[in-house]
């Protein structure tokens, strides 16, 4: 078991080198890492379970499934896997309580350390955007929305890909429509049908 720890530390610290140095998690880069266009429609069934979205400090369910799923998490997880379980190996022996322990350091040290670095990175594009680039802006839906229904709308601002939760008073808006924002609050955003713009 301890070839297994040694291999999973190396493994790990390779995977970190090329994470951090060469940018191959891209999930953590601005505010889109929570949905992938790809899988849009499965986002949305999750969401439309009411699935708490979650905000940059307190994140929503699926922001923790999506950070367990990041290169990032399972670069620092089988880092400090492998790390753990050779420190325990040489502390306590071999068994059950050096695996489990290793796997608990793994997940807390993945979770810990891609959520902080998701933290920095929307951090960094809501210091770059302001309300002024967003207001009057039209984006596409990711997430339907309806009146009492919440959901979120993907903008293109400044070469930056970002999402925002978005909520409406009137109409129903599908995944792929259309929708202009009229009005920002910190981080949510009132959607309106682009038919529906208040022209001068």
């Amino acid at each position: 078991m301890l070839s297994v720890y040694w291999a999973a530390f190396g493994l790990g610290g390779i995977f970190l080198i090329l994470t951090t140095f060469v940018g191959a998690d891209h999930d953590s880069d601005g505010d889109t890492s929570d949905y992938d266009a790809s899988g849009d429609s499965l986002h949305a069934d999750m969401d439309h379970a009411h699935v708490d979205h979650g905000d940059v400090t307190h994140p929503g369910i699926l922001d923790v499934l999506f950070l367990v799923f990041s290169v990032r998490f399972w670069s620092f997880f089988t880092g400090f896997f492998g790390l753990t379980g050779v420190g325990m190996y040489y502390i306590h022996g071999p068994g059950i309580v050096t695996l489990i322990t290793a796997i608990a350091m793994g997940f807390i040290a993945g979770f810990s350390i891609s959520y902080l670095f998701k933290v920095m990175s929307r951090s960094n594009v809501s210091s770059d955007v302001t309300t002024s680039d967003i207001l009057g802006r039209r984006g596409k839906i990711v997430v339907p929305v309806a009146p009492d229904d919440d959901g979120k709308i993907r903008l293109i601002i400044k070469g930056q890909i970002i999402d925002r939760i978005a909520i409406c008073k009137e109409g129903v808006f599908n995944i792929g429509d259309e929708a202009t924002v009229v009005k920002v609050e910190d981080h949510i955003v009132h959607i309106v049908k682009p038919t529906q713009e208040v022209t001068p």
